[in-house]
């Protein structure tokens, strides 16, 4: 619960004031309670038992964090999504916006997902509408990528 904590003020302490804590049960939530927003979510709860065949680590976590930042992206808003073990030297929504203005996808690998490459580790949707062209990507291939390459993990392991 403390990385969680120090994440949420690292990220006010570049001037990021908005952020959602995706917690793993409602227990940890209620630990954050009156400190952090934060939210869990039963959306995997089915698919505990494929989630658990060739997966190690929070994969249940990482899979929802890609659903729901896709989802966002879709209703049109920008997700950046963040490890908590992360830090941050400057505003990287301010740096993208002055460096890589027309990108509507910037990410950092992390590789440490194991065969699922399910921790997606950082990445920014920006502006990432259907019906948009970012150079030679279409916005509806890059939502396409974000939003239902999660979907599908969750019909195979091998996906």
């Amino acid at each position: 619960l403390d990385i969680a904590v120090n994440c949420v003020a690292n990220l006010a302490n570049v001037g990021i004031r908005e952020y959602i804590v995706l917690a793993d049960s409602a227990k940890t939530c209620e630990a954050l309670r009156g400190r952090l927003a934060c939210v869990w979510s039963t959306l995997l709860t089915p698919f505990s038992e494929k989630l658990k065949q060739g997966a190690t680590g929070p994969a249940h976590l990482w899979l929802s964090r890609q659903i729901y930042a896709g989802r966002l992206a879709e209703l049109g808003y920008n997700p950046m999504v963040l490890d908590s073990d992360s830090a941050l030297f400057a505003n990287p929504l301010a740096l993208v916006a002055a460096h890589l203005p027309e990108y509507a996808f910037v990410a950092l690998a992390d590789h440490s997902g194991t065969w699922s490459s399910l921790n997606c580790g950082t990445y920014y949707l920006r502006n990432a509408r259907r019906g948009r062209t970012y150079a030679a990507l279409d916005a509806g291939t890059l939502l396409a990528f974000c939003c239902a390459r999660p979907r599908r993990a969750l019909r195979s392991p091998r996906t």
